[in-house]
């Protein structure tokens, strides 16, 4: 075994098994100020690298310590994981309060949404809890490591994603990332079992189709094409890239009347929507009083169907006309005649 080898399951192992001993430090000892048991973390982790990596210059049979280091990162990966399966199962993650769940998605921060996501669906995240503890479990046993590498890795590698596409803190992308880099090293283990199995020339699976190279690469090619073929004839969704948005009514006249919102309760249009797939929202001054439904727009004529909260409201009909980045409205809305200005609306 080569020295550097020993070197990075000294430092790999070490991390493992420092990161744990904090975690669970921080959150089972909460007496104790964090300073120190990170402190006592870190003196940990060069202690037991610089003792593993003098004792690999001094033997010359490694394979006692390598055994020992690779039971402890396993026995660390797996007790951090089946932590987590845990909390899972104890509803001691995915915990948003109930007030925020009551906020519009647009004012909700991104871990928040996530959290509320996951933990909206207690079934889905016992299963993830279990697939963690199973794995977990699979990698305490050297016949079974090579399959709890296979079954925790998808796991983890989704959990990186999204720690670090909904903004999580960096200490937690951070411990995704070493644990995965842990698993990798573990699966190298079995490097040349792993190589025979995929690339091995001898193991062949049998044809499914009897046919020339050609065709078969032909069918390949379009089974691997012809999707995006007919996702693009989809294109485009937005039909109205100008108007899409959502915009705060500047001023509003109803029967060339001026109407203005002066409390929460009033039911003034406040608020209006142009989403992708020409769907249409006009907000009557709160998230439970609106109109949701579709426009047509053609030759800056703009008609409005409503299909939310019935489908008989009366339909808005009128002209449309943008100008410096703001959009005027105006047309009837059954017996009413409505001149809406609207820009864009600025939290």
């Amino acid at each position: 075994m080569r020295f550097i080898q020993k070197i990075m399951l000294s430092v790999i192992s070490g991390l493992v098994v420092a990161k744990v001993s904090s975690r669970i430090g921080l959150a089972c000892f909460k007496f104790v100020p964090s300073s120190i048991i990170i402190s006592i973390s870190i003196f940990f982790l060069l202690s037991y690298v610089f003792y593993f990596i003098r004792k690999a210059k001094k033997e010359l049979d490694f394979s006692k310590i390598y055994k020992l280091q690779l039971a402890m990162l396993c026995g660390a990966v797996a007790f951090d994981l089946i932590t987590f399966g845990w909390q899972k199962i104890y509803h001691l993650q995915f915990i948003v309060p109930l007030g925020m769940l009551d906020l519009p998605f647009s004012e909700v921060d991104d871990v928040s949404l996530m959290w509320a996501f996951f933990g909206h669906s207690y079934p889905f995240t016992v299963t993830i809890g279990l697939l963690q503890m199973l794995g977990s479990f699979l990698l305490l046993f050297s016949k079974t490591r090579l399959l709890g590498v296979f079954v925790l890795l998808p796991i983890l590698v989704t959990i990186l994603n999204i720690d670090i596409f909904y903004h999580l803190d960096i200490g937690v992308i951070l411990h995704a990332l070493m644990l995965i880099i842990a698993l990798l090293y573990l699966g190298f283990q079995d490097f040349e079992q792993l190589q025979n199995f995929f690339f091995n020339q001898k193991l062949k699976t049998s044809d499914l189709l009897e046919l020339r190279q050609t065709i078969k690469t032909g069918i390949r090619v379009g089974i691997l094409f012809l999707p995006l073929v007919f996702v693009l004839l989809r294109l485009p969704i937005d039909k109205n890239p100008q108007l899409t948005g959502k915009y705060q009514v500047q001023k509003i006249k109803i029967n060339d009347v001026n109407t203005t919102a002066k409390s929460p309760y009033d039911s003034t249009l406040t608020r209006v929507y142009f989403d992708i797939g020409n769907d249409i929202v006009f907000d009557f001054n709160t998230t439970e009083r609106r109109y949701i439904g579709t426009y047509q727009l053609k030759n800056n004529q703009i008609e409005a169907k409503w299909r939310y909260p019935r489908k008989d409201l009366p339909i808005f009909k009128g002209k449309i006309s943008l100008a410096s980045n703001q959009i005027l409205l105006v047309g009837k809305m059954g017996k009413d005649s409505l001149e809406i200005h609207l820009k864009p609306f600025k939290p």
